[in-house]
């Protein structure tokens, strides 16, 4: 299938256009976009892949905001192929951005509902059974005040866990 180059694809031939392989009974919708809402503007690509055995959905894009912005990709994934032939669901989202020069941040939320172990398309695995897990640090920096926040919030069966450290 002739599709568009991404950002961070080669292009051998300089057309904007590569080809890829595309299994059989396969349908995949991609581009690229810009959305304003007011003083926020989000600019990225979108994929979406339908096949006999799943619905998988990407996004990157960043959010500028003006006085910051904001780079959030992630992946989630509708699975009817699992080792129980159960359907599942898993995503994989990561947010990292600033605020001027004040504060940053960066973030993973992870979930896989599966009974089995699923790898994304970034390569990490996420545990069986993981029904939340964010975590996520923070920085800020004013002056001769600095302080750093990491955190987690994981939940797995009916059990909730919040751990917070300052540095």
């Amino acid at each position: 299938v002739r599709s568009i180059v991404r950002e961070g694809e080669d292009d051998p031939d300089g057309n904007g256009f590569m080809q890829r392989l595309l299994p059989a009974r396969t349908t995949r919708i991609a581009g690229d976009a810009r959305l304003s809402t007011g003083p926020v503007v989000f600019t990225g690509s979108v994929d979406l892949i339908i096949d006999p055995e799943q619905i998988r959905a990407s996004l990157i894009t960043t959010a500028d905001v003006g006085f910051g912005s904001l780079a959030v990709s992630g992946e989630a994934i509708i699975l009817r192929a699992t080792s129980n032939r159960e359907a599942a669901f898993v995503f994989e989202g990561q947010a990292s951005g600033n605020l001027g020069k004040v504060a940053g941040v960066d973030g993973t939320v992870l979930i896989n509902t599966s009974s089995d172990a699923v790898q994304v398309e970034s390569g990490r695995i996420i545990a069986a059974n993981t029904d939340f897990d964010l975590r996520m640090t923070a920085g800020i920096d004013i002056g001769m005040f600095s302080i750093d926040v990491g955190g987690r919030i994981f939940k797995q069966g009916d059990v909730w866990e919040i751990t917070l450290e300052l540095t």
